[in-house]
């Protein structure tokens, strides 16, 4: 009974048989990362666009027949008799926070518009290194932002006691509530891991130089490899082969030699003249 194995080996594609914007680095890999980038900006602006409305929305709760304020006048009126120690709170992490939003949807998009050319133009080397650089700058701002979100969800809702030792609850006063913080916890920390992988890529990316017979070491260096697969379409040399082998045995005397037509005829009329 014959038994057949198959055996499966998984290598890695060569790279000469890729498309040459695939060889240094993936440019479609790149235009996938950049398109991440593009929203990671757009929700980043949402974030802050929401930060604001917050803190110059109007209050719709009616205290006591007074007419509606805004939450900026309120939290004035509602602090004068609180802690003075969590005023800074109020002032300064929310701006903190709208900043580090706006300022992550800036760089962002820097790290998007380096990958659409890093893209497009593939062949340009120095498109790779600015897609390089803005990835980690957009690391450096998302994980900014990430560490300010967290410390502002951690205080997002205070428990302040007025004058008359009444309790209530500053949820709806709070510049930053909850459930953005934990909203801008979330995009931050995927725009840092997002940011990260892009970096990672965009570095192998530079790293990886042409002409195709250079590769580089994985400790670092260049070291030179002759990759280079020459076509063998013609074998000269078994032409010249079949060529004197020919020419050899045209030559052999044991052999029939080229007669002309009237050798031709003058042997077939031998031929025939034998049989009379």
């Amino acid at each position: 009974m014959e038994q057949i194995l198959k055996i499966k080996t998984r290598t890695n594609p060569d790279f000469l048989n890729q498309y040459p914007s695939e060889r240094r680095y993936s440019a479609s890999k790149v235009l996938g990362l950049s398109i991440f980038q593009f929203i990671f900006t757009l929700l980043s602006i949402l974030m802050g666009i929401l930060l604001i409305h917050k803190r110059h929305v109007l209050n719709q709760q009616q205290d006591q027949g007074e007419p509606l304020t805004l939450l900026s006048e309120k939290l004035q009126q509602d602090l004068q008799f609180s802690d003075h120690k969590y005023l800074h709170y109020y002032k300064n992490i929310s701006k903190f926070l709208i900043a580090a939003c706006f300022i992550m949807a800036f760089c962002n998009f820097l790290a998007f518009c380096a990958g659409i050319l890093a893209w497009k133009r593939w062949y340009i080397d120095h498109n790779i290194a600015f897609f390089c650089m803005f990835c980690c700058v957009s690391t450096l701002t998302s994980f900014t932002a990430l560490v300010i979100a967290i410390i502002t969800g951690r205080n997002a809702n205070f428990i302040f006691l007025d004058n008359i030792d009444r309790t209530y609850d500053k949820s709806d006063l709070s510049p930053v509530n909850l459930t953005l913080a934990v909203n801008i916890i979330v995009l931050s920390l995927f725009s840092t891991i997002w940011s990260i992988i892009s970096m990672h890529l965009a570095c192998r990316g530079m790293r990886n130089s042409y002409p195709d017979d250079m590769m580089v070491a994985k400790r670092g260096g260049i070291e030179l490899k002759n990759n280079v697969v020459h076509l063998n379409v013609i074998n000269r040399s078994a032409i010249e082969k079949i060529r004197k082998c020919l020419l050899k045995r045209e030559n052999n005397n044991g052999l029939p030699k080229q007669e002309s037509s009237a050798e031709y005829l003058q042997r077939v009329d031998n031929f025939l003249n034998s049989f009379k």
